[in-house]
């Protein structure tokens, strides 16, 4: 990929060796500095709640139902892949040179109508083709992580809405915002999966990810409300 992205943009002016003869600025580094950390934060809180919560699904309930359950987030995380892509491409770059807060607040409400309607009309098809998708990504025995997909999907619907305005804090270097929402969200992941485990089972982990994306949603809006309002 390196390679062929090299060889595309061979002809561009701003690509010459002498950009790398610069000398070695703090100040760029302090800012880089935030992302890397910022990245390194969701890199391990996130993936270290799955763990977690996949142990204990196979412990308490089955390691069948936790397949289950992976299976399920195999498929939000492929589909909704499309609109990560597109924010990481277009929305995060648009809010980061944007420093005007009515500018600011226009771009999040065109990103919210956009964005949202379809996902939800992309959840919605995915919950009416459930059966399908389970045959033909998996097999018959695969079967009760139908069950999932209800909840999952306006957990997913949730999810993106509040990735929205998530970003606000990612382009703007939010870095301590941003690490609380991330640590904050695992820890009320994983304790709510817990409970919704032992209270429903299987399906409880459908509930659990729509509530904790709630969680999340109010937690990031009452934290950039003063960047859009």
């Amino acid at each position: 990929i390196f390679l062929l992205l090299i060889f595309k943009i061979r002809k561009q002016n701003k690509i010459s060796l002498d950009n790398f003869q610069y000398k070695f600025s703090r100040q760029q580094a302090s800012k880089l500095s935030k992302y890397i950390l910022m990245t390194l934060v969701s890199v391990f809180t996130l993936p270290t709640s799955l763990l977690i919560i996949r142990n204990y699904l196979g412990e308490s309930l089955s390691w069948e139902a936790a397949g289950y359950w992976q299976a399920m987030w195999y498929v939000s995380s492929t589909y909704l892949m499309i609109i990560t892509t597109a924010l990481s491409i277009y929305y995060l770059p648009r809010l980061s040179e944007i420093s005007g807060k009515l500018e600011l607040k226009s771009e999040v409400l065109n990103g919210i109508k956009i964005i949202v309607p379809f996902v939800i009309t992309l959840s919605f098809t995915i919950y009416l083709l459930k059966d399908f998708i389970i045959w033909v990504l998996f097999s018959e025995d695969f079967a009760p992580m139908a069950q999932l997909f209800k909840w999952q999907l306006v957990g997913d619907v949730i999810k993106m809405s509040s990735w929205l305005m998530s970003y606000i804090l990612i382009s703007k270097a939010m870095t301590r915002s941003y690490i609380f929402t991330e640590i904050s969200f695992a820890i009320f992941f994983v304790l709510c999966s817990i409970i919704a485990i032992n209270k429903f089972g299987l399906v409880g982990m459908s509930y659990s990810y729509t509530i904790s994306y709630i969680f999340y949603f109010v937690l990031v809006a009452a934290l950039t409300k003063r960047h859009v309002i």
